[in-house]
């Protein structure tokens, strides 16, 4: 009894915090921070977690790929919504904020830069650089304003010959498509790339999209047994007292 008590504190220690989800799915940004399919690849921007959001502090600039998520979408039309908060480097101002949504192999990426005076751009980056910029002719005097959360929606669509999104941005629209090419092969992920301006601060405080479930840990077979076994014995004491 001991050792399946044991067996079954084991498996269930397993269990915690773990996740199983179907079709879009939204995690926080401190659940990102632990997620089994979230990387991290560039080694000197590290995030750290503040409450249920995560933040990464400074960037250092250079395109850097600060964090891939692996998605699983159903169809090649889907959805990503990236909730942010632009965060404050001086007093009074408005800092720089221009942070890449994107799709991509890991090393070819495609999607948006919403930037911090209410610009929309449509981005490529390509083996650590980008290649491609375009204002998609949605700007103005807008900002989403220091320490407001703000919704980035991204609608995505994988064609044969041509990768295009729709972005909702501070309530208006951009659409972008170019002919870039993915290793398909592997993965496909949801980046964060940072500008290649020196200290913008990210924080994202929850990610929405086809992002795959946690699997359910091989443990838990031993946890119902255990708890099975548990029951039995339970069940022949009752019946021995009565």
């Amino acid at each position: 009894m001991g050792r399946l008590f044991a067996a079954a504190l084991v498996a269930g220690g397993m269990l915690v915090g773990s996740v199983s989800t179907a079709g879009a799915a939204t995690l926080s940004g401190a659940e990102l921070y632990s997620y089994p399919f979230a990387t991290f690849p560039t080694s000197t921007v590290q995030p750290t977690v503040d409450g249920s959001s995560i933040v990464f502090d400074p960037i250092d600039g250079n395109f850097q790929t600060l964090m891939l998520v692996e998605l699983a979408p159903s169809s090649n039309t889907f959805s990503i919504s990236v909730n942010m908060t632009m965060l404050p480097r001086d007093s009074g101002l408005i800092p720089d904020h221009d942070p890449h949504l994107m799709i991509g192999d890991g090393t070819n990426f495609f999607g948006i830069l919403p930037s911090n005076d209410g610009v929309i751009y449509g981005a490529d980056v390509v083996s650590g650089n980008r290649t491609y910029l375009q204002n998609l002719g949605v700007s103005g005097a807008v900002t989403p304003g220091v320490n407001n959360p703000f919704t980035v929606d991204l609608a995505f669509t994988l064609a044969a010959t041509t990768t295009s999104v729709t972005a909702t941005y501070l309530g208006r629209d951009g659409s972008y498509s170019r002919n870039i090419a993915f290793d398909l092969s592997g993965p496909l992920y949801f980046a964060l790339i940072g500008d290649n301006e020196n200290g913008e601060i990210y924080q994202i405080n929850s990610l929405t999209g086809p992002i795959p479930p946690v699997p359910i840990p091989a443990a838990l077979p031993l946890l119902l047994s255990a708890l099975g076994v548990f029951g039995f014995f339970g069940w022949r004491r009752k019946r021995a007292a009565a």
